[in-house]
């Protein structure tokens, strides 16, 4: 039994293989990525004193970096350095905000 030949996009090339555009796009974000990782490591090695905190900071500038790529609207406004700061600041404060003590949250028993 002979299988069917491969819907083509209009450029000739199988649908299921991305065009040349397509993947030299995705190459360009993942670099501006890699390099927005090393410019949050930076950041956060001027910030940590500890030596157990600097151990944590590529996990740290990975996590961050997600949230910023995924908050952006653009890919301009991702990769901004003038708003860099305080984009991470602003992470910073939403972490605080929700890593309270949890005994503040709790009522105290009544007697």
């Amino acid at each position: 039994m002979m299988s069917k030949p491969p819907v083509e996009n209009t450029n000739g090339a199988p649908m299921n293989v991305p065009s040349q555009e397509a993947i030299t796009y995705e190459c360009s974000i993942l670099r501006q990525r890699r390099i927005m990782r090393r410019r949050i490591k930076l950041r956060l090695r001027s910030l940590c004193k500890d030596e157990r905190q600097r151990k944590s900071i590529p996990r740290m500038a990975a996590k961050l970096e997600v949230v910023l790529f995924n908050g952006a609207i653009s890919l301009e406004e991702y990769t901004d350095l003038s708003t860099l700061n305080s984009r991470l600041q602003m992470i910073s404060n939403c972490l605080k905000t929700f890593k309270k003590p949890q005994s503040q949250g709790r009522l105290k028993p009544q007697e």
